[in-house]
């Protein structure tokens, strides 16, 4: 059964629409008072980005795309836990939905939030997502786990598939994606958790430099103990129960942000992290 009511959430006021699942796909717009932009579907998936499509984070495709993207672009999840000797597995806002599960869309009265939620009622768990637009940080995107039974131990895969780096614009990533990839270029080292996605020239044709002087970057705070993985393949070894091959450098291939680890979600209460991305950086920024 689908309902609609306005709600508070965090101390801002929304209008939630409980049951999404029943509905057809639909497009979500997320704005700032900045020139941060958001089209989300209600399924999960979304492009965002600065400016316009030439500043994207993730592939700017029309909305049909985007509402069949969900497990290859943009935010993925994946929760393990064990059941009666068991690994189960709960995928919120995957194209198939788990069993026993019900879903929520949330969008601020001002239009500059966005929250989705899914409820797994056979494991008393919820799961929250809140997208926010930061003027300085980009979009900031907070993961909740809520706890409504006695606490649970979990393995936990969280955070963004397909990073466009910075510098290709919308209409060469539409038609010669596989040229861009590559040119792509991902990495991690010393410096903590943060990720840089950026080409290793400009897409060009033309006998000249074409140096690529801006990244996108990715990082995080909150997931004790997780650190970054590139690679999307690491989403099939979570599946498996296999560790995942981590990788400081990634080219050639599409760029992710994965983050995996245990969380432990107390009693009655809650835990949470967040993932910040932003594009169109250099090294003045």
């Amino acid at each position: 059964m689908v309902t609609g009511e306005l709600v508070t959430i965090d101390g801002a006021a929304a209008y939630r629409i409980v049951g999404v699942e029943e509905m057809e796909p639909f497009l979500v717009t997320v704005v700032s008072d900045g020139d941060l932009w958001m089209y989300a579907s209600s399924t999960g998936p979304l492009t965002a980005g600065r400016r316009d499509a030439d500043h994207s984070l993730f592939p700017y495709v029309t909305d049909d795309k985007i509402h069949r993207a969900a497990g290859h672009v943009g935010p993925v999840s994946v929760i393990a836990r064990v059941v009666d000797g068991h690994r189960r597995l709960w995928r919120p806002f995957h194209a198939e939905l788990t069993p026993r599960c019900t879903r929520s869309l949330a969008k601020s009265l001002i239009g500059d939030r966005l929250v989705v939620e899914e409820h797994h009622r056979d494991w008393a768990l919820r799961f929250r997502a809140t997208w926010a637009p930061s003027t300085t940080y980009g979009w900031v995107r907070t993961v909740e786990l809520i706890d409504e039974g006695g606490g649970v131990d979990l393995e936990v895969l969280d955070g963004l598939l397909d990073v466009q780096p910075a510098g290709v614009d919308a209409h060469t990533s539409q038609i010669r994606s596989n040229l861009v990839n590559a040119y792509k270029r991902s990495e991690v080292g010393p410096w903590g958790p943060l990720a840089i996605y950026n080409l290793e020239s400009l897409v060009t044709d033309r006998a000249e430099p074409a140096e690529a002087l801006t990244a996108t970057t990715v990082w995080s705070w909150g997931f004790d103990g997780a650190e970054p993985n590139l690679d999307a393949r690491s989403v099939a070894s979570m599946l498996d129960g296999r560790p995942a091959r981590a990788a400081d450098l990634l080219t050639g291939r599409p760029g992710s942000y994965l983050l995996r680890g245990p969380v432990s979600v107390p009693a009655g209460g809650r835990v949470s992290w967040s993932i910040v991305a932003d594009t169109g950086l250099d090294q003045a920024a």
